[in-house]
């Protein structure tokens, strides 16, 4: 019930009044980037993506975004920024020589301030898992892509029709 989750049946004893649920919802978000930031692997670093020429700071990449090994098609979340040349990754998937594309969004956080909809469906939907059979939420696929493609065209409007200073008379 929108921004409640509710426990059924609420156990007292086993969880207190309330319970703080946190969700991770950047492992949920699908590449959404414009930019790409490209580059080759300069060494073998188990669970890390290492470029000795490489600026990742600077490109905007973040933690939680998608590295994608475009030499043999696999992919790892950004865990953490280790340096401007040292991503942590939740996967060992990269060696020394192998592509790799990073898709950097333009907007920050604009997804988690105005996804609300995309946000609480999903997030019911990845709850299914942690519930009985019987007291899962019946949630389509079609509505958390609707309200996904909903969101991108909305930004797009937003993108399409921004001006800035240097364009006004």
């Amino acid at each position: 019930m929108g921004r409640q989750v509710y426990l059924v049946p609420a156990d007292a004893k086993a969880f207190g009044d309330t319970v703080t649920l946190y969700l991770d919802v950047l492992q949920w978000l699908p590449p959404y980037g414009k930019e790409a930031v490209l580059g080759v692997a300069s060494s073998t670093s188990a669970g890390k993506l290492v470029n000795s020429v490489g600026d990742f700071i600077n490109q905007a990449v973040k933690i939680g975004m998608v590295a994608q090994n475009t030499t043999d098609g696999t992919s790892a979340t950004i865990s953490a920024i280790e340096s401007g040349t040292t991503l942590v990754l939740n996967a060992d998937i990269f060696v020394s020589g192998e592509s790799y594309s990073i898709l950097t969004a333009d907007e920050e956080d604009y997804l988690l301030e105005s996804a609300f909809d995309w946000l609480l469906y999903r997030a019911v939907w990845e709850l299914n898992f942690f519930v009985k059979e019987d007291e899962r939420v019946q949630l389509s696929q079609t509505l958390i892509a609707d309200a996904w493609n909903a969101l991108r065209a909305w930004n797009e409007n937003l993108i399409s029709q921004s001006t800035d200073d240097t364009d006004l008379d």
